[in-house]
């Protein structure tokens, strides 16, 4: 994409301030089923150019239309994009154990006809005590009320009186059987045990850096939901003006004003059954929505072409709660299983504190929880990166680092056999780059000299003033 975020996001305030006049323009046209504002496809193909997106209910060949039914290309300067309002949509409503508690793992009530997924941890603002965060269909299509039961992974036996796999008790959701409700979303209240037995993470996203109410068109998101994993979709569009219908165990749910994500990778979904409930993040994890509902259907094989998702800040608004920032007790973890392990205790905080005080800190925490995982896994076999890593002296750095983080005395070499860390960095973003995904790929070649940078700032001096 060749405009930048600022751009897009200054095309998208024109069009939405004129969204609703464009549209009643729209409707006079047969076969329309609503509009947003979103990114033109052209061949399938996301571009960076944001435009009216109207819906219809059956897209046909413009041979097969009279004039006045074709929709025009543009309308007072604003360029139209037709599209075919998608087949029938699903709730996503789906096998470890994870203690403490942590986002992107499954979650069931005692009553439930399927699972979902844990999106984060919150405040309940009524009384500041913590609350799971997933859908009203996950928790509470089936009957339940507030105070059942909630489990993760399962409830260990059959009976709903039993408390093995206990969690939560659920709290309160969006009213789904008032037709003007458009929100999908519920809380639980942790109990059983696991009141502090919880982080403030998502599964290979890492910590959460609250909310954020800017999103644009075209911007690149992540999640990670109990079916599909981690995964990464872009935004097509942001605020739906259509009755969108969407099937669940309980029947057709009407949606609107929400959101549309289409995979980043069209040979891989974004989400699937099962992933409902899981919350979505930009590229700094802060969140920006949670998702409900997708077109993937039953078939374990065929690919969500379409993913659906509540924006946060409506849901933070409906719930009347809080996603703390990382920072808060329990909120940075040493790992996802055990015994929670405060802030204090983990021997890398304290450098993650000084990183994320710097101006990129949080988007480059981000970035290493996101491709930890990746890069961990290429060390231990790709040969090329398994060699520059140790060729170049990196666990003997890493080693140097975790001792500066736990004594603040420590004084940290300026080179190892001849070797500097800068050289390091510069190795590994090489060979990365070259053998790692294309989503590493990128974000090394767009990020890599913010690290360079960030590396030359944490000197001696600012890595041993530190709480």
């Amino acid at each position: 994409m060749d405009k930048t975020r600022q751009e897009r996001l200054d095309e998208q305030n024109r069009l939405l301030a004129r969204q609703e006049e464009i549209a009643a323009i729209l409707q006079t046209y047969p076969n329309v089923a609503g509009t947003a504002v979103g990114v033109k496809e052209v061949g399938g193909k996301i571009t960076d150019e944001i435009v009216i997106r109207v819906y219809v209910q059956d897209k046909k060949p413009l041979e097969s239309l009279r004039p006045d039914e074709i929709i025009p290309a543009e309308i007072d300067g604003i360029k139209i994009d037709v599209n075919q309002m998608p087949a029938e949509l699903s709730g996503c409503v789906d096998d470890h154990e994870y203690r403490p508690m942590i986002g992107g793992s499954r979650i069931i009530s005692a009553k439930s006809n399927g699972s979902g997924t844990v999106g984060c941890f919150a405040i309940d603002n009524v009384d500041s005590s913590v609350v799971l965060l997933t859908n009203y269909h996950v928790l509470m299509d089936n009957g339940e009320q507030p105070g059942h039961a909630v489990a993760q992974p399962d409830f260990c036996c059959d009976a709903c009186c039993c408390r093995c796999g206990e969690v939560a008790t659920l709290v309160r959701g969006a009213d789904f059987a008032n037709p003007n409700e458009f929100l999908d979303c519920a809380i639980a209240k942790l109990s059983n045990g696991q009141e502090n037995n919880y982080v403030n993470e998502v599964l290979e996203i890492g910590p959460l850096y609250g909310i954020t109410p800017t999103l644009v068109a075209g911007d690149h998101v992540f999640k990670r939901g109990k079916a599909t994993h981690h995964t990464e979709g872009i935004v097509n569009a942001v605020r739906i003006a259509a009755l969108t219908p969407v099937r669940f165990e309980s029947g057709i749910k009407n949606f609107r004003n929400h959101m549309i994500i289409t995979p980043a990778n069209p040979a891989k979904p974004f989400s699937h059954k099962g992933d409902s409930g899981s919350v979505i993040v930009d590229t700094q994890n802060r969140v920006v929505a949670l998702l409900f509902g997708d077109d993937s259907k039953e078939d374990p094989y065929r690919a969500a072409t379409v993913t659906l998702a509540n924006h946060i800040t409506d849901v933070v608004a409906k719930l009347n709660i809080t996603i703390p920032e990382v920072g808060t007790p329990n909120a940075m973890p040493l790992k996802s299983e055990g015994n929670a392990i405060p802030i204090a205790e983990a021997p890398l905080a304290r450098l993650q504190k000084l990183i994320e005080s710097e101006a990129n800190g949080p988007l480059l925490i981000g970035l290493f929880h996101r491709h930890n995982k990746e890069i961990m896994s290429l060390i231990h076999t790709n040969r090329d990166v398994k060699v520059a890593w140790n060729r170049f002296k990196g666990p003997v750095f890493t080693a140097n680092l975790v001792e500066k983080s736990r004594n603040p005395e420590y004084v940290l070499p300026q080179e190892i056999e001849g070797y500097t860390a800068m050289q390091l960095l510069l190795k590994m973003s090489t060979v990365l780059e070259k053998h790692g995904s294309t989503t590493l790929a990128r974000d090394i070649e767009t990020h890599s000299t913010d690290v360079m940078q960030l590396f030359q700032k944490l000197s001696e001096e600012q890595l041993a003033v530190t709480n």
